[in-house]
């Protein structure tokens, strides 16, 4: 029987579908110029269309029903809600539809609070390659996936603990996600808000038109400049955030009787100091959009964009600094020199994109959009180095208190507490080494007796890159058949080459620097062809610019397929997608190095992955207001190059097992589109299995390291030096609720609640590796298995709740108010501490082991923030006046997050040796921006 019930199914919908039909057709316009409003939604409960260029649009629904409730909404505006009575009369014209604009939209909320930020800065061992990550945009009209975007996004909150990898954002028909890690960089168009605008958001397992997307679901959006709305605007910020200032001009012309559109569009935002000290901004955008509309079935776009950006970084700190220095915001990468603020860690980035966009309506309702794009440029993050002296970091662990001989700790503190200059960087003690470091280099180049005497550096600040150029082809085909069947596709190919090494920024005051590895020369002392990170370019010197210690690259290719048939009935909504790819990538090195001269130079052999995944739902319409929907998904991902390679720097030796991670999900839940009150309430189940991961640390001291394999006792030792640990097996469930409700009190009077209940937790024992780059004896170490199953994903609230008012005066102005709660953030683990060697001799039952195998929790925290806005019009000229003020009450001590770092004291089994460092959420800060347009 159950075999017959698909078939079943299929046979009554269409004889449930038979009924009259009314045509309701109309026109949706601005209030104020009249201008027509393209690709507004209007959504009649149990259909949905959306206007055409002129504002048109026309639906066909039943007339089994006395009346139809049509909520008309669009990017820029309010909502608008219609009542329409149904009669006998086959076509029912509905006329000019007028929305009014809204005036929080006129400055993006994106600068309001930041939607769902994941910031490197927050990685140990980061390679400063992510920028703000966003796990998805605002929708406009989904109450939940909205109000956590604006309220939770600044508290690090990811939807249901999803890393943005699992989302998927297109960008005028591209794929933005980047293949070496799989996330979103919305820096690359950051400073961009007015152009950015036209976003469409799917969020979960649902159809979607454009993608098959991820189980965090996609978003895609449109910068073409026939869809940009006509204007002139100017708009200028303040802030106490990460930059004071902003600054943003567009144009645009919409579309001319000619055919022709033009946007243009640019930006700076920028800070001496942010709210961290030390912290500074210097970011730039710019955007230019052409399009030429041929006739009703032909339209071309030509897109470039970029947003160069210099950003000093402010780090996560041990919770001893932060209470010595008075603030949670101590930030250990700067100094003074000569009275000017240096910032160690500068981060910058510049990666243009082109894009080439055809748009084909083929016949009456099939349309096929190919697009293409080149992605180019530089990204990386500056560091200190250092060789033959002492540690140049502020917050080395043996200069705290803590890490100081018991006798002089107290006298240490004190110091550390009242000035301010022991807590920062010397910059002016780096260069006087330098000054004074004269020495003589032998055998220069390789050639015997080439010495050269000079001002070695003993400190640098080095640059690591990791530039890359990106190519992208997608093509998007969709084609309604008959009354109740759409189908969607799309094929695509994409190609990735990064370029991996690290070169000399500043030599600090020095002549040169020395291409050798200063931890393989003190373990090798006589044997220098293994200190080389060049083998064929031996004690080479360094000038300023100069490659140097590692330099490879990174190639990826992926091409997949998709196809989704959407089945639309009166009663009933059902699809099924489904997606395979092909996804191949290979490490190549450009120089040979002297521990691994095998293995570390050339292109390695290549890494290949098919994979797969299939979608599907159902949506009941229990009515006009009220439905009911269940959707499901089974997915298979390749590993991403980034957590592939046990020591990708110096060698191709691949992660033992590497296998595609498994993923599965189902969700189901209610929604209420009601006149007075919106509700929408969700469960979700959520497994992801043989996941990977690769981690990177320094370690400045030896360990040697127990495993207990069979009951006999074997060790090894970890030298001093760049080490990789890598974790294969990782499985993880994500599981919860999510519930939001926006109720009309009365008119311009709404309240607003949200509440994100979830349970991410690990639950399996994975494999653990630990690789020193410095080692070889060490090539084939030892398997652990690291005791995790049931610890907490940390780095995001996993309970967030919220409640909000908001009024809409009738002189177009707004003011909102959010009280909102964060609970069981937890902070990031060193695996390595849950392990049977990290424990050994102790007893279950002691303190010591419960402090080293526990996982931290932080503390629940409080927010209020507020927002308003006032819209002003002086002839023909448009004024917005927004402001928002987040954290009211100035709590200063909510962590946002954390981790524990990655070295252990297994000699001593003492988890304070190497203590936990941590986020803390900004204390009261805000955004005041005013805008003009015409």
């Amino acid at each position: 029987m159950k075999k017959f019930f698909p078939l079943l199914l299929l046979l009554v919908l269409p004889i449930l579908a038979e009924a009259q039909l009314i045509l309701f057709e109309g026109w949706v316009i601005d209030d104020v110029t009249e201008e027509p409003v393209a690709a507004a939604l209007v959504d009649a409960g149990l259909a949905t269309t959306l206007t055409d260029q002129d504002g048109y649009f026309e639906l066909e629904l039943a007339a089994d029903v006395s009346e139809v409730v049509f909520e008309i909404s669009a990017e820029g505006f309010l909502s608008q809600e219609i009542v329409v009575l149904v009669t006998n009369s086959r076509v029912k014209e509905l006329g000019k539809i007028r929305l009014q604009a809204d005036p929080n939209a006129e400055e993006t909320r994106d600068e309001q609070i930041p939607t769902l930020v994941l910031n490197s800065d927050d990685l140990e061992g980061s390679d400063n390659r992510s920028e703000d990550i966003s796990g998805i945009l605002a929708s406009s009209r989904d109450i939940f996936v909205s109000t956590v975007s604006y309220t939770f996004g600044s508290l690090r909150f990811r939807l249901r603990g999803y890393d943005s990898e699992n989302t998927t954002i297109l960008l005028n028909g591209v794929p933005m996600n980047e293949l070496e890690n799989g996330r979103p960089y919305w820096s690359a168009w950051g400073g961009l808000n007015d152009v950015t605008r036209n976003r469409e958001t799917d969020f979960g397992l649902d159809a979607i038109e454009y993608t098959f997307g991820g189980v965090g679901g996609a978003s895609s959006i449109d910068t073409r400049a026939s869809n940009q709305r006509k204007q002139t605007r100017v708009s200028y910020a303040i802030s106490n955030r990460s930059y004071r200032n902003r600054i943003m001009a567009t144009y645009s012309t919409g579309l001319l009787p000619s055919g022709w559109a033009f946007s243009f569009s640019g930006s700076r935002r920028w800070a001496q100091e942010g709210y961290a000290p030390g912290s500074s901004y210097d970011a730039w955008s710019y955007f230019a959009s052409i399009d030429k509309k041929f006739n009703d079935k032909h339209l071309i776009n030509l897109t470039a964009f970029g947003a160069p950006n210099r950003r000093g970084r402010n780090g996560a700190a041990v919770q001893e600094l932060n209470d010595l220095a008075g603030t949670n915001y101590y930030n250990p990468y700067w100094g003074f020199q000569d009275g000017e603020q240096r910032n160690s860690r500068i981060s910058t980035r510049h990666q243009p994109v082109i894009m080439l966009r055809h748009d084909w309506n083929i016949g009456e309702n099939a349309t096929l959009t190919n697009a293409v794009s080149y992605q180019f440029g530089r990204n990386g993050g500056t560091a200190l180095d250092w060789y033959g002296a002492r540690d140049p970091r502020p917050d080395y662990y043996r200069y705290l208190p803590s890490g100081t001989e018991p006798e002089f700790a107290n006298e240490v503190a004190e110091i550390l507490a009242n000035d301010e200059a022991a807590r920062q960087i010397d910059w002016d003690y780096m260069y006087n080494v330098n000054y004074n470091s004269l020495e003589t280099v032998e055998d220069v180049d390789g050639i015997e007796g080439n010495d050269v005497t000079g001002q070695r550096s003993k400190y640098i600040v080095e640059d690591r890159r990791y530039d890359s150029k990106e190519f992208n082809w997608n093509s998007i085909y969709s084609n309604p058949i008959g009354d109740h069947l759409t189908i969607h596709g799309g094929i695509g190919y994409q190609m990735y080459d990064g370029d991996n090494y690290k070169l000399v920024d500043d030599l600090l005051g020095g002549e040169f620097y020395v291409d050798v590895n200063r931890f393989v020369q003190r373990d090798f002392p006589d044997d220098p062809d293994k200190w080389q990170n060049d083998l064929d370019n031996p004690n080479r010197l360094l000038k300023e610019g100069d490659r140097f210690g590692y330099d490879y690259a990174s190639h990826i290719r992926k091409g997949y397929a998709w196809a989704q048939g959407a089945f639309n009935y009166r009663l009933f909504d059902f699809f099924l997608s489904g997606e395979v790819s092909q996804t191949t990538f290979w490490r190549e090195g450009k120089v040979r190095n002297g521990l691994y001269p095998e293995s570390s130079f050339g292109n390695s052999e290549q890494q290949k992955f098919f994979n797969y995944g299939v979608k599907g739902g159902i949506t009941y319409k229990i009515n006009s207001r009220n439905f009911l929907y269940a959707n499901g998904s089974y997915s298979t991902r390749a590993p991403f190059f980034r957590n592939s390679y046990l020591s990708p720097r110096v060698r191709d030796e691949i992660v033992n097992g590497l296998t595609s991670t498994r993923i599965q999900s189902v969700e189901g839940g209610y929604i209420l589109r009601g006149a007075v009150i919106k509700a929408r309430a969700t469960a979700y189940y959520t497994t992801f299995q043989d996941a990977v991961e690769t981690m990177s640390f320094f370690n400045d001291e030896e360990l040697t390291i127990t495993q207990i394999v069979d009951n006999v006792e074997e060790s090894f030792g970890v030298t001093a030096g760049f080490v990789n640990y890598a974790l294969t097996g990782i499985d993880s469930r994500h599981q919860g609720v999510e519930l939001a409700f926006d109720w009309t009190v009365a008119a311009g009077l709404s309240l607003r609640g949200v509440a994100a209940v979830g349970n991410y937790q690990y639950t399996s024992r994975p494999t653990s590796v630990i690789v020193n780059e410095s080692d070889p004896g060490l090539f084939d170490p030892f398997e652990k298995t690291v005791y995790q199953q049931n610890f907490f994903i940390p780095g995001t609230p996993q309970s967030a709740y919220t409640a909000g008012i908001r009024y809409e005066g009738k002189g177009y102005w707004s003011a909102s108010l959010n009280v909102s709660y964060f609970d069981n953030v937890y902070i990031d683990f060193n695996p390595n501490r849950r392990t049977e060697e990290a424990v050994a001799s102790l007893s279950p039952e002691s303190p010591t082991f419960n402090q080293i195998i526990a996982q931290e929790k932080a503390d629940p925290g409080m927010t209020v923030d507020f927002f308003g806005s006032k819209s002003f019009k002086i002839n023909k000229v448009f004024m917005y006046l927004t402001v928002g003020v987040n954290n009211i009450l100035n709590n200063q001590n909510l962590k946002t997050g954390g981790y524990e770092q990655l070295r252990f004291d297994f000699e001593n089994q003492n988890p304070e040796t190497y203590p936990a460092r941590y986020y803390y959420y900004y204390g009261r800060n805000y955004f005041i921006g005013l805008t003009f347009r015409l």
